[in-house]
């Protein structure tokens, strides 16, 4: 009996023995962790579609025009209420418009004001620029343009940013006298250089005109010529 006792006892020391040793063995083990999987990248969001060229004006939005900007003073053309042309004018990129427009006779004393939020001018009364200049010397001043109930005018909305005319923030205005002839429309500035090729007097264009640049071609006075941006003035090239 005391025999068995021992026995016993010695298996059950060497049974603990053993299970204090694995479980020391095991815990001296380093884990080693499994590294941790990159998440899939999110789906990038749809790019918005993008039109090459904005949606033409319609006859609302050029009514529209004229009125935030003369209000009273001038008033669509009756006879060509479509006569209305978009383009890039000074070469900054943005969209321009142009517009065919008549003077109200009250409202004459505010389109001559020299104090106007626009720029009255003759296009064929101002001199073209020196070609040959780099630097240009200061022109004399053309004479005082004054506009009368039955002028025809063309009025010119410089855009601002990606809106182009659209845009509030558009304010700066050409109304030019004596630029409205037969044909009138929109052309490339290549046009105006190609007809300017074999002509000593060349038009002197800025960079940005060369770049993005559109031009006014038309008949005027019995002339075929083109108006075109000085980048300050808009001048008849016959």
């Amino acid at each position: 009996m005391t025999r068995i006792i021992f026995f016993s006892a010695l298996i059950f020391a060497v049974l603990l023995t053993h299970v204090s040793l694995t479980g020391c063995s095991r815990k001296s083990q380093p884990v080693v962790e499994e590294p941790l999987k990159p998440l899939p990248p999110a789906p990038l969001p749809e790019a918005a579609p993008h039109d090459a060229k904005p949606a033409p004006p319609k006859p609302a939005d050029v009514r529209a025009i004229v009125d935030r900007i003369f209000q009273t003073a001038v008033t669509v053309d009756a006879e060509r209420p479509y006569d209305y042309m978009v383009g890039d004018f000074n070469g900054d990129g943005s969209q321009d418009i142009a517009m065919v427009v008549k003077p109200v006779e009250s409202g004459l004393a505010e389109i001559n004001s020299e104090v106007a939020n626009w720029i009255l001018e003759d296009p064929t009364k101002i001199p073209q620029p020196d070609p040959k200049k780099i630097v240009q010397a200061p022109p004399a001043p053309p004479e005082p343009v004054y506009v009368h109930t039955n002028d025809t005018l063309l009025a010119i909305l410089h855009g601002f940013g990606p809106e182009g005319w659209r845009s509030p923030q558009s304010r700066q205005v050409y109304l030019l006298k004596g630029a409205v002839g037969a044909g009138l429309k929109v052309k490339p500035v290549s046009d105006l250089l190609t007809a300017a090729k074999d002509k000593e007097n060349k038009p002197r264009l800025n960079t940005k005109m060369l770049t993005n640049g559109e031009v006014f071609q038309e008949v005027l006075n019995g002339k075929n010529g083109f108006i075109y941006y000085t980048g300050a003035k808009y001048v008849w090239y016959p």
